[in-house]
């Protein structure tokens, strides 16, 4: 199983935490690494931590991508998974992208496995109708194609190469000088009419979406056991982190679990 993360030193934690979430489950893991600053003693620290994966370590420095704009909440790195195909090694035909806060609690195995056909990515949106719509104004976008969190991609590696990425990639920046959350913004405005949808549910879920559904259905609610039970993929999307002391989201419970589990272990 291919796994692409793309992170810095500073987010080194959140991402072992990841791991640790996923050892939980084994499998033939190749977890690829696009970076920029991990040196050497890092790179050999999560080896280590992990000798059971199978890591590659790819730095890529600022001058192998065109002008982004960042922010301290938006780094380089959230670019990297964009140029994938480029990138990887070419005998690599899919792989599974996620972001560093992100924590397993079923296998990766179905969600792996899903037969893409001629989609460049499979994903999840976290917005609805109305927002989407506010979306496709925004970027003006020429298709009503779906918003695309870009916390958990399956990525159709062998598709993007027969199409012109960094090209596409470049002309949008021209166009639009201004993003709101950039990397959603432009693999949704580029692709999104080339993405197979996802259960969020299962695959992205996020307090806000889980407490969105509650509000709306509550004779139906979603409890801790029904996510323990369907979900696959908890993903801690947004300013606030389970980590942090102010982060009081309810499923912060499964987070801290991993956390006791590794104190007992």
């Amino acid at each position: 199983m291919n796994l692409l993360f793309c992170i810095n030193q500073h987010y080194l934690s959140p991402f072992l935490v990841t791991l640790r979430s996923l050892a939980r489950f084994p499998a033939d893991y190749h977890v690829y690494i696009f970076h920029r600053d991990l040196d050497e003693k890092l790179q050999q620290h999560i080896q280590n931590t992990f000798p059971e994966m199978d890591f590659h370590f790819l730095t890529i420095q600022k001058e192998d991508l065109p002008y982004f704009p960042t922010t301290q909440r938006y780094p380089l790195e959230i670019y990297y998974r964009l140029y994938a195909a480029h990138f990887l090694p070419q005998h690599l035909d899919r792989i599974l992208y996620l972001d560093a806060d992100t924590l397993i609690i079923h296998s990766l195995e179905t969600l792996y496995e899903t037969p893409l056909g001629d989609h460049y990515f499979a994903g999840c949106t976290h917005i609805r109708r109305f927002l989407r719509k506010m979306n496709h104004l925004r970027l003006g976008n020429t298709k009503d194609v779906p918003y695309i969190n870009t916390g958990v991609l399956l990525i159709n590696l062998a598709k993007l190469r027969d199409i012109s990425v960094a090209q596409d990639i470049e002309n949008f920046m021209k166009r639009r000088k201004h993003l709101l959350l950039p990397d959603q913004d432009i693999l949704s405005s580029l692709y999104g009419d080339h993405i197979l949808l996802l259960n969020h549910f299962i695959y992205n879920l996020s307090d806000r979406i889980l407490n969105i559904y509650n509000i709306e259905h509550p004779q139906q609610k979603r409890d801790l056991k029904w996510v323990s039970e369907h979900t696959v993929i908890i993903h801690f999307c947004g300013p606030h982190k389970p980590w942090q002391s102010s982060y009081h989201g309810r499923l912060k419970y499964f987070y801290d679990q991993l956390m006791n589990e590794r104190k007992n272990g």
